[in-house]
């Protein structure tokens, strides 16, 4: 964030009821001076920032905005903390350092929004099915008052979908779909919009053959064709494919491509393709995930539906450069279930596989949160710190899922290999 004055200038100058000519009069300077400084095109000279300021009554810091961007910046840390708490699995931490920033900042909607989403995090196992809605139901009543107080497009976007999502977990349908309905269509919205605009950006910027087709005209004028006879022209096109085609390719590279500019189209298509994708897998997943659990008696089915997210996944590991192996675990497992109760041989395939793909990733970092009994008995969240490794361990050895094949060998061999014996 950046000096405000500008927007500063015009909203005390309109608090005061006055035009900018009348505002150019009282400082003694051009009604022109005034609307470029509102406009941001440039700024008061630095002499005149005290007199602007006593006549506003307010201090040059407030005319600059400096408490806003003091604000933005503390904001920033707080973020940043906030994302390593949850990211080692302090939970309870981020909750507190969110709501002191808020109690403090009650009118910053980026804030409050953090605030919320900070509660939605701070759940646990342990809580009743009335603490976990009870829980929700502050998160939403905070996206509620961001949505009743911000004109902001951006932040009311997210408040909405934050909104209907929270409702969906306690069960409010009607409420979800309220939300929901206020959101952009899927033709509207960013991605789609953005994808479009650099699809046309990029034709404009890249070499194209010459639409109007002279190229044509001229080369058929030059082989003495009548261009007002089509039985001609059509001939002779016929005859000279060959030819054509060399003009075409002549029209294609007559100007040199910018690489500048091919990598930065490209980049943004990338972008939004993996955005897309992104979507397209939460559905999938949700769709899968549906038809498993009520009622569903087409394993067939369900199968397929699963393989579908493998080749999802090789294009957002295209999108992100990534080693796709190794995005692939959840899907193998996931198949690895599904297959337990048809053909236990695909199904220890599959289980193979994806411990295959965690002993990719064996040796990063990783946080999380265990649960241990306390003093008083009761069950207590412990954040601990490990490999990706010791927790993916953990996973497989205790999923009784993976029981009816969890001695044949092959499957042994894939547990060693993920701690490292093999």
């Amino acid at each position: 964030m950046g000096i405000s004055i500008s927007e500063n200038l015009k909203k005390l100058r309109r608090g005061r009821d006055l035009t900018q000519e009348g505002l150019a009069d009282i400082l003694g300077v051009s009604a022109q001076s005034i609307s470029k400084w509102e406009r941001g095109d440039n700024f008061p000279d630095i002499t005149l920032l005290p007199g602007i300021a006593n006549f506003f009554d307010v201090t040059v810091d407030d005319l600059l905005g400096m408490a806003a961007i003091r604000d933005a910046k503390r904001v920033e840390e707080v973020a940043a903390r906030r994302a390593e708490l949850v990211a080692e699995g302090k939970s309870a931490e981020a909750h507190e350092l969110v709501r002191d920033l808020a109690r403090e900042m009650p009118n910053n909607h980026e804030v409050q929004m953090m605030y919320a989403q900070t509660i939605d995090l701070n759940g646990i196992v342990t809580e009743t099915r009335e603490e976990f809605t009870a829980r929700r139901q502050n998160a939403l009543a905070i996206y509620q008052r961001v949505l009743d107080g911000s004109t902001d497009d951006a932040i009311r976007s997210r408040a909405n979908a934050a909104a209907a999502n929270v409702c969906v977990s306690i069960g409010d349908l009607d409420g979800a779909y309220e939300y929901a309905d206020k959101l952009p269509s899927l033709s509207e919205c960013r991605e789609i919009l953005r994808l479009r605009i650099t699809q046309l950006a990029a034709s404009r910027a890249m070499p194209q053959a010459d639409m109007s087709f002279k190229w044509y005209l001229d080369a058929v004028d030059a082989a003495g064709v009548d261009i007002t006879d089509a039985r001609a022209v059509d001939a002779w096109t016929e005859e000279n494919r060959e030819l054509i085609r060399t003009l075409q390719v002549q029209q294609l590279s007559r100007e040199p491509v910018d690489p500048v500019a091919a990598q930065k189209y490209s980049d943004e298509l990338r972008e939004t393709f993996r955005t897309i994708l992104f979507a397209a897998q939460d559905a999938l997943r949700s769709l899968s995930s549906f038809k498993r659990r009520y009622g569903a008696e087409d394993k067939g089915e369900n199968i397929e539906l699963l393989k579908l997210e493998i080749p999802l996944q090789e294009l957002i590991a295209w999108c992100f450069s990534a080693d796709s192996p190794a995005m692939h675990e959840n899907a193998y497992h996931n198949l690895a279930i599904e297959y337990m109760e048809v053909d236990r041989d695909i199904a220890l395939d599959y289980a193979v596989k994806a411990v295959d793909c965690a002993a990719l990733t064996r040796d990063a970092r990783a946080f999380g949160t265990s649960y241990e009994i306390g003093e008083d008995g009761k069950l207590e969240q412990v954040p601990w710190e490990g490999t990706a490794g010791e927790a993916s361990l953990g996973a497989y050895e205790s999923d009784v899922m993976l029981d009816p094949i969890r001695d044949r060998p092959e499957f042994v061999a894939a547990m060693a290999r993920l701690r490292g014996e093999g």
